[in-house]
């Protein structure tokens, strides 16, 4: 495993080449284009990453998606619930108004 493979975001891990991600030393199940998108947001860590940066991502991987204009909050919700990121006063997946979103280290 190489360094380019981890990815770390305050105290969430993924390494890509296993599709693992952890939070702390607990290990989180998500579906593989949950974790894309994850990775996605890890690799821009504390800029925004814009809904037509997520939809860009679903047509580079052909993942059956249907995707509308809530496509990318639904998912985000889900990815949110998955981490365990409170979706009312999320921590570490943070909603940028009008753009996208960014993944932040949690804060305590």
């Amino acid at each position: 495993m190489n360094e380019n493979d981890i990815l770390k975001v305050g105290d969430i891990k993924l390494y890509m080449s296993s599709r693992r991600v952890t939070i702390g030393e607990v290990e989180v199940r998500l579906t593989e284009f949950e974790f894309i998108t994850l990775w996605s947001l890890a690799r821009k860590e504390g800029r925004v990453i814009f809904r037509k940066e997520l939809r860009e991502i679903v047509d580079r991987n052909d993942y059956n998606m249907h995707w509308d204009t809530r496509a990318a909050d639904k998912l985000i919700s889900r990815l949110r619930r998955a981490i365990g990121d409170d979706g009312r006063r999320p921590q570490r997946i943070l909603t940028v108004h009008g753009k996208g979103y960014k993944l932040v280290p949690k804060m305590d």
